[in-house]
């Protein structure tokens, strides 16, 4: 059993070396019964991202990996390598690491165990534990509120970027997949409920800016856009024949 940790990285040269080696050596104490692999998607970067993550897999080459995509896009390189990935497990959080690394065992498990096919992480499940800004929180969970009642879809959380599904339930669905940046985590969730796929949602420990502090790559004009998506993505999932 193969699990792929992908980690998606844009302009994060700050951060980039110091949470790599925290996932890599988080994984390497936890000595999980799986094989692992830590993969650092760098997509339309400037800086030096794509340096720093070469000279952290030359240090670690058995099981760390490093693609520099020329397009900009988190969920644009995430499908381009999950696509090629030969892993049985896909799982990916955010650079900044603002999930707690704890975490990663309640990601997996479901799926090592069969119990789910797609685990998705919650910033707003009872017993998680988030240190966010208000603002951010009212933006999450006004979000939430209207994907639910376009799309039914039942989840605490659409947003947060820790996730873990099968390989086979990605390439079942990535021919729809549309959205190359923040709305591919609605699209693989309502997706994965259409298709009947097993749904898991845990609760996360989430800390913003946890390490270090860096304004979030999030637009402030991402809300409307995303509201603007949700009413053609509806249109889209409702023609949609399984």
């Amino acid at each position: 059993m193969l699990v792929d940790f992908c980690l998606p990285v844009k302009n994060e040269e700050l951060i980039l070396s110091g949470n790599c080696q925290r996932i890599f050596s988080y994984l390497k104490d936890l000595n999980p019964t799986y094989n692992w692999r830590l993969v650092i998607l760098i997509n339309g970067s400037n800086d030096n991202s794509y340096q720093i993550a070469l000279k952290f897999t030359k240090l670690y080459p058995n099981n760390c990996l490093a693609f520099n995509y020329p397009f900009s896009g988190k969920s644009a390189a995430i499908k381009k390598y999950f696509s090629d990935s030969q892993a049985d497990i896909l799982a990916f959080m955010d650079a900044d690491l603002a999930v707690s690394l704890l975490d990663i065992p309640k990601l997996i498990n479901p799926i090592l165990k069969n119990e789910a096919d797609l685990v998705i992480g919650s910033r707003f499940k009872k017993k998680s534990l988030t240190k966010r800004p208000l603002l951010d929180s009212i933006r999450s969970r006004a979000y939430n509120f209207l994907a639910h009642l376009f799309l039914g879809i039942k989840v605490s959380d659409l947003q947060c970027g820790f996730k873990a599904l099968k390989r086979d339930l990605f390439n079942s669905l990535k021919n729809y997949l549309k959205d190359d940046k923040w709305f591919f985590d609605t699209e693989l969730i309502s997706l994965s409920i259409k298709f009947n796929y097993r749904l898991q949602e845990i609760p996360v420990n989430w800390m913003e800016n946890r390490f270090y502090r860096r304004k979030s790559q999030v637009k402030k004009s991402e809300p409307f856009k995303f509201f603007l998506k949700l009413l053609k993505f509806k249109k889209y999932l409702n023609e949609i024949k399984k």
